[in-house]
């Protein structure tokens, strides 16, 4: 009877165990870069589209772009059609189509808005997604475009986006958001709700292929599949990206916050700080992680631009 009792113990011990290895090993897992990609890419997409006018304005004649200004002097308003991207190494397949309409107060201040067309960015797609008034600033040979989560439309009227109607109140209060100090610390910049990106032209304002560009700040994402709800927050500080490495970002940090309700409504939350470099191997090397992320401390894991 004892001996019966023991090995009932001894089963009940050992299934028990077993589960708890299994909920351990699904607890820990590799962080969900895809979310940080997509925010890079859209801010990089941002950019890219306000930097095609920068470079029309200059003098040049892109391939596939149509480009029409109301004037040569200042004020004036801009028209530019995007048809292809491509030739660009991160948006190539990705974006149908992009319009932006400019409103140019000086050679080196402009107000933009933009409609993206079939845009697909790490499987989030829209069919049409719009760009509210956002500023573009040029200072001390700095190139600044500044955007938030608040300039992001969903379902948009084009016509009246692409009006560009503003007072001129509005518009000095968008070159306000440029002139702003970017966070320096990824800790700060998870608070941030927008991002601004600093484009390098290398003196070759004609030339978009040597163009770099340096994102800081933060935003939030939902991912949602059959068995969770994801709430991601994201955040980064000077997340270099160039044509130069088309795999993943060559600089910079960017951290990434998880609050997950997954099975019988358990919670999973992790922070996560990862750190690009300069070898341009689709990898970047995690220098901090807790909660469900802390077995990737000092890691390398995956991160490439699909």
């Amino acid at each position: 009877m004892a001996r019966s009792i023991f090995c009932c113990l001894l089963l009940f011990s050992l299934f028990g165990s077993c589960r708890k290895v299994k909920e351990y090993k699904d607890y820990f897992k590799d962080p969900e870069t895809q979310v940080l990609g997509k925010d890079i890419q859209a801010s990089y997409a941002v950019a890219y589209s306000a930097n095609v006018v920068l470079t029309e304005m200059a003098g040049s004649q892109l391939p596939n772009v149509t480009f029409t200004r109301s004037s040569h002097g200042y004020p004036c308003t801009t028209l530019a059609v995007i048809k292809s991207m491509n030739d660009d190494p991160f948006l190539s397949n990705k974006i149908g189509q992009i319009t932006i309409a400019g409103l140019w107060s000086t050679e080196d201040a402009a107000v933009f808005t933009i409609i993206f067309t079939n845009l697909n960015l790490n499987d989030a797609k829209y069919s049409v997604l719009g760009i509210n008034t956002f500023p573009l600033v040029r200072q001390n040979g700095k190139t600044i475009v500044a955007y938030g989560a608040m300039d992001i439309n969903l379902n948009p009227n084009s016509d009246a986006l692409l009006s560009l109607n503003l007072s001129n109140s509005e518009v000095e209060s968008e070159y306000a958001r440029a002139n702003q100090n970017a966070p320096t610390d990824v800790y700060v910049a998870v608070s941030e709700n927008g991002y601004v990106i600093d484009i390098n032209n290398n003196n070759t304002m004609q030339n978009m292929a040597d163009d770099i560009y340096t994102i800081t700040g933060g935003g939030q994402a939902i991912e949602l599949n059959n068995s969770s709800i994801g709430i991601f927050q994201d955040a980064m500080v000077g997340v270099v990206i160039s044509s130069a490495c088309p795999q993943n970002p060559s600089d910079g940090y960017a951290l990434l916050k998880k609050l997950e309700t997954g099975d019988n409504n358990a919670l999973v939350m992790g922070t996560i700080v990862i750190e690009f470099k300069a070898s341009c191997d689709g990898q970047a090397k995690v220098t901090a992680g807790t909660g469900t992320y802390l077995e990737c401390n000092g890691k390398s894991v995956d991160f490439k631009f699909d």
